[in-house]
């Protein structure tokens, strides 16, 4: 897969400040998107290293690893990229871990829709 900072859409994609915060608990942070990929797992929404999940926070973008088992996904496994600057912030120290093929599709939807739009497949 080619670099995911260089896919069209994330190149698109523009933060959205007209819309506040809507997420009661406060802003998504790499702990909370990482427990809801264990709680994902745990409901079965989401089998061993299968699913993918990405979200916006901010000005970043985070999505989750290929190939890892998702309960047993910490932050530092998952890839997270500055939205204004187009560069990846974040990736796990193992260069053999790829980004979600799924992250294509996430940064179309998130362009499409907005902001605070989520991605979840399974």
């Amino acid at each position: 897969m080619t670099e995911f900072v260089n896919d069209a859409n994330f190149k698109e994609l523009v933060m959205d400040t007209s819309i506040e915060n809507r997420n009661d608990e406060g802003p998504m942070t790499l702990e909370n998107f990482t427990k809801l990929m264990v709680q994902f797992y745990d409901l079965g929404w989401m089998r061993g290293s299968g699913g993918a999940m990405g979200c916006i926070s901010g000005n970043e973008l985070m999505i989750s690893p290929s190939a890892l088992q998702k309960e047993r996904i910490e932050k530092q496994d998952v890839f997270v990229y500055d939205i204004s600057q187009k560069t990846e912030v974040q990736r796990p120290a193992n260069k053999r871990i790829a980004v979600s093929s799924c992250s294509v599709l996430f940064s179309l939807i998130m362009k499409e829709t907005g902001q605070f739009s989520f991605g979840l497949h399974g």
